[in-house]
């Protein structure tokens, strides 16, 4: 599980749950292709922006935070496509989630962003209509009010937002193209998983399902800031959902012994968090922690779960367990946001300085260390 069913659930996990479908079901959010979600929202200057305010125009909107390095990283593209396409109607108008409108003003004074900006919540109906999970998130919605693109992540190099704008303004979709997308696409289609057949073979094909998942999930993460491996995280997560369907419902009726069971949990819990239902996620993850209690992937998972459910002081609990069982300067960071977050101050400063020094000898890690860092320090 990355921090991004069958009937035989109910003797697995927590009696009163409700097991999720054995076929993949669609994720949350808006739909690309399907009219936008309206919204009204306030600007950082006190202006009301409504989605339908911008009926006859094409329109941006990037979800991102001053703190995100790969937002940072595509902040001059999304500046230069909008002062491009303002002659062609197109608008663009950014949403911070995560800060205050002080620290929205500064940021765009100093990078001369041009355009509008909206301060809201994580809670917020924008949210949670939108699916805000990742940042950067870009949305374009075309003149007709359709949703032509959904990016999760930087949209880097700028001629694949340059492509989604265009299309929108035909009224068309531009699905995204690359040879490292089209590797993510051959390594999750299930046609190459044969989940019939014996115990010996399901639990095989099971196996090299959940491992193709991770190594997707990692040559993603690798790819973050290399323009030459663009990809569409969300398409590769539905990807990942549909294979990951198949997996669960051929093994739930063979998975035997703690290290099935593990596996199975896991990829329930996985499952469950990909699709929004944080309880059933959290719950699938204890399941394996039942089994195999220093399992870091099921430690992350649960964290993740129960950092959408608001608990806290549990993810500060779960990720100093994963940072006792895999020290690294991101589990330290991730530790330490989550003291920040639950009021631990002191501690969080002292994961945040064990995060720098494993971070040192990285360029890029210690931008990441010392950007959450600063967004803790400002927070407080």
């Amino acid at each position: 599980m990355k921090r991004l069913a069958s009937v035989l659930v109910v003797s697995v996990l927590v009696v009163g749950l409700c097991p999720l479908a054995s076929e993949a079901e669609q994720l949350p959010g808006p739909v690309v292709g399907q009219p936008a979600p309206p919204f009204t929202l306030t600007t950082v200057d006190g202006k009301a922006v409504r989605l339908a305010d911008f009926r006859g125009k094409t329109l941006v909107v990037n979800v991102w935070g001053s703190w995100c390095p790969p937002c940072r990283l595509e902040t001059p593209d999304l500046i230069a496509e909008a002062n491009a396409g303002a002659s062609r109607g197109v608008v663009f108008l950014g949403v911070d989630t995560t800060e205050s409108a002080d620290v929205v003003r500064a940021f765009v004074a100093a990078k001369g962003v041009p355009y509008p900006q909206v301060v809201t919540t994580g809670t917020s109906d924008f949210a949670k209509t939108y699916d805000i999970r990742n940042y950067p998130t870009t949305f374009v919605i075309g003149p007709d009010g359709v949703l032509r693109a959904r990016h999760a992540d930087n949209v880097l190099p700028r001629a694949q937002l340059h492509a989604y704008v265009a299309a929108a303004q035909r009224g068309e979709t531009a699905p995204l193209t690359s040879a490292f997308q089209a590797q993510l696409d051959a390594l999750l289609d299930p046609a190459q998983y044969k989940f019939d057949g014996d115990p010996a073979s399901v639990h095989a094909a099971v196996t090299q399902a959940a491992a193709a998942i991770e190594k997707a999930d990692n040559l993603q993460d690798d790819a973050m800031d290399d323009l030459s491996r663009d990809h569409d995280l969300l398409r590769t997560a539905a990807e990942e959902e549909t294979l990951r369907a198949k997996a669960i419902a051929a093994f739930a009726p063979v998975a035997s012994g703690d290290a099935d069971l593990v596996l199975l949990a896991r990829l329930r819990g996985d499952e469950a968090a990909a699709l929004g239902h944080w309880a059933y996620a959290d719950a699938s993850y204890n399941e394996a922690l039942k089994h195999a209690p220093n399992d870091v992937d099921a430690l992350s998972g649960q964290a993740y779960a129960a950092s959408h459910l608001g608990d806290d002081a549990r993810v500060a609990v779960l990720d100093a367990k994963i940072v006792a069982a895999a020290p690294s300067y991101s589990t330290y960071v991730s530790l330490g946001r989550a003291l920040a977050k639950s009021g631990n101050l002191a501690g969080a400063e002292d994961a945040f300085a064990h995060a720098q020094r494993l971070a040192v000898q990285s360029p890029i890690a210690t931008a990441w260390t010392n950007l959450y860092f600063a967004r803790m320090e400002s927070a407080t």
